[in-house]
């Protein structure tokens, strides 16, 4: 697993490194203009109604496509796989069209904010970018595929060849025609579906063959099992909704404002978490299959210890140097200072929230493993009423800045919740290991966080380019706060570190 982790770690800093040039070049010809809103829409607004059902069949293809291969063999689970991937096409092709024959209502219902050129242009836009969905669609089955047989290295490299497409897409987009920008998002998502399906080819004798069978008897059980979790994501999308429309309605900016500040933070999710969880995952699975409880407490509170080792610092990080790290992604082209210093008071808001999400995401991950799907939808329905309630009460008086707040404020809420419940379920989570070790990661970062920001200003003070200062502040506390944690002798930290100078000296050997 570690080693897993560790490559997929790499990938990922690398694909994600990618992700925020993609939105510097968005930003540096867009702004936070009507185009950069209306682009954000339509890139966003597919995903809103797709990842609803995808989240579901994707959560709950890897056990059932487990429990056959271990049942009946790897013929009887590709034969299911093909099912899945048929249904799952044949579903996406019929949702494309209603969006097509009802695109201007869905934009008036998403963001109904949204006015003249913004409109419009969203509504062009969204005509194209629909059909990602039927390449995303397949592609995300075919991931959790890959994830069962451990290549976990497909998605970041599918990573790297969706931000070339699209990166290429706005610079093109910018000389020529607007609509460049929408084909570009289906091209990125028919290249990492190609990616996905020829490594599958190549890594095992698996081939696709188009066909539908609604009389497979692990149809029914996924479905079953997926439902919950279809309404969880539901209601968990109902967030990005709510945020959306009242992005909408604070006018031109709003909308592109508040999604360069989340990619900045989702870019530290994506790459902390993503690695741990996606590679945990199967592990947990088997555990909690065996009916290995003791076990699999012990592997959460290495995965939460783990996480809580790298996010805790890099949300004091994002906090203490949010504008020269804004500054450094999107300080070019036409943005002025302004959007600058607001794009960085958001991301202080939304950083907060990243340890709630992340600790969050691991906890439903065990429901999962453990069959148990309705929890984490009550955990999203406190997170939703809470977020909408906080945003009617922050968005009037704080703006964009309000709705950040809101979703980190109800983000902490839902965690709390299903931190509870998962207590409860399997006996009581090892707390005092928990505690001790947070307690420690936590001073170390407060410490790190107040060398980072007095350092940064020291060398600004000294005219240094605010780059080498950010990069020299940085290094210095990032060295400060693991020298703290290896003489406070952390497990995991402890293992980390062995594990990462592990493939240092190997490499250093070739």
């Amino acid at each position: 697993m570690k080693k897993n982790a560790f490559l997929l770690f790499i990938f990922l800093l690398i694909s994600r490194f990618l992700g925020l040039i993609r939105e510097s070049f968005l930003s540096a010809y867009y702004a936070t203009t009507y185009v950069a809103d209306a682009y954000v829409a339509a890139s966003q607004i597919p995903n809103v109604i797709f990842a609803i059902i995808s989240a579901g069949l994707v959560s709950t293809f890897i056990p059932i496509y487990s429990r056959i291969i271990n049942k009946e063999g790897e013929e009887r689970a590709e034969n299911y796989l093909n099912n899945i991937l048929s249904l799952v096409f044949v579903f996406t092709i019929i949702v494309i069209g209603l969006g097509l024959i009802f695109t201007e209502e869905l934009v008036s219902l998403l963001r109904p904010g949204f006015k003249d050129q913004q409109l419009l242009l969203t509504i062009k836009l969204l005509k194209i970018t629909l059909f990602a969905l039927l390449f995303n669609g397949v592609g995300n089955i075919l991931n959790g595929y890959q994830q069962y047989h451990d290549r976990f290295l497909v998605g970041p490299v599918g990573g790297f060849l969706m931000n070339f497409v699209v990166i290429t897409s706005i610079i093109i987009s910018a000389k020529t025609d607007l609509l460049v920008l929408a084909y570009g998002l289906v091209i990125a998502a028919l290249a990492q579906l190609l990616v996905t399906y020829f490594v599958a080819r190549s890594k095992s004798s698996y081939r696709f063959k188009p066909g539908i069978n609604l009389k497979d008897p692990y149809l029914k059980p996924m479905l079953l099992m997926a439902m919950p979790i279809i309404l969880g994501s539901s209601i968990g999308q109902i967030n990005a909704t709510v945020d959306g429309a009242f992005a909408s309605n604070l006018g031109v900016g709003a909308s592109s404002t508040l999604n360069y500040a989340s990619k900045i933070s989702g870019a530290v999710y994506g790459l902390f978490v993503s690695s741990i969880t996606t590679v945990m995952y199967p592990t947990i699975i088997r555990q909690a299959s065996a009916g290995k409880i003791e076990e699999m407490k012990v592997t959460m509170v290495k995965i939460l210890n783990s996480i809580a080792i790298i996010i805790v610092p890099a949300t004091v990080g994002l906090i203490v140097l949010s504008k020269p790290v804004v500054n450094l992604i999107h300080k070019r082209g036409s943005m002025t200072e302004a959007e600058v210093i607001l794009i960085a008071s958001v991301l202080v808001f939304l950083s907060l929230g990243l340890i709630a999400q992340s600790l969050k995401d691991v906890m439903v991950r065990t429901f999962y493993s453990l069959h148990d799907s309705m929890s984490p939808v009550f955990s999203s329905v406190i997170t939703v009423g809470t977020n909408i309630i906080l945003n009617i009460i922050l968005v009037p008086t704080m703006g964009v800045k309000g709705l950040a707040l809101a979703t980190t404020i109800s983000g902490f809420v839902g965690f709390i919740a299903l931190f509870i419940v998962l207590n409860r379920k399997i006996n009581g989570i090892p707390m005092r290991e928990l505690l001790i070790t947070f307690g420690k990661i936590l001073f170390a970062s407060i410490i790190m966080g107040v060398v980072a920001h007095f350092g940064y200003d020291i060398l600004i003070s000294i005219n240094l380019d605010y780059k080498l200062a950010l990069f020299g502040s940085a290094g210095v506390a990032a060295a400060l706060y693991a020298g703290i944690l290896y003489f406070m002798k952390i497990e995991e930290f402890d293992e980390l570190w062995e594990m990462a100078f592990s493939k240092i000296r190997v490499i250093i050997k070739r």
